[in-house]
């Protein structure tokens, strides 16, 4: 299979990866580097340095037949300064990615947070992964 992961360059995305292809699938992954490595590439995937709230862009690159999303921003305590940023990439990244599968009918994996179980409320990091659930579960329904 043709699998993209984003946020491949991170610590799941990478062992993620060295799964896949251990499994024998084609893998690209697009990673903004934002807090993954090109230290933890993996031989035989592909990465693009990109952005998810960008992924429309990266369509050139083919279709794929499966897509993990992990790409986001973590952590609670940065958020609070970069409250836009976290949305921008957590929430509207994670809608382009739904977006993107659904335009293509490509199943999507979504990596969310288990922090909304503490209040979805409490900080911008954890309101922006539940939207993010939220936004994959109305793509659930057909419009």
């Amino acid at each position: 299979m043709k699998i993209l992961v984003t946020g491949g360059a991170g610590f799941v995305g990478t062992n993620l990866i060295k799964r896949l292809i251990s499994e024998g699938h084609s893998v690209t992954s697009i990673d903004n580097y934002h807090t993954g490595f090109e230290g933890n590439h993996q031989e035989g995937a592909k990465y693009i340095n990109g952005d998810v709230k960008e992924i429309k862009h990266y369509n050139v690159y083919g279709n794929f037949d499966m897509v993990y999303h992990l790409a986001a921003i973590a952590r609670i305590q940065p958020s609070f300064k970069q409250p836009v940023e976290y949305f921008e990439t957590n929430a509207n990244g994670t809608l382009n990615v739904v977006n993107y599968c659904y335009k293509n009918n490509i199943p999507l994996v979504y990596a969310g947070s288990s922090s909304h179980h503490s209040g979805k409320l409490k900080n911008p990091y954890t309101f922006s992964k539940d939207v993010g659930e939220e936004i994959v579960t109305l793509y659930q329904e057909p419009f």
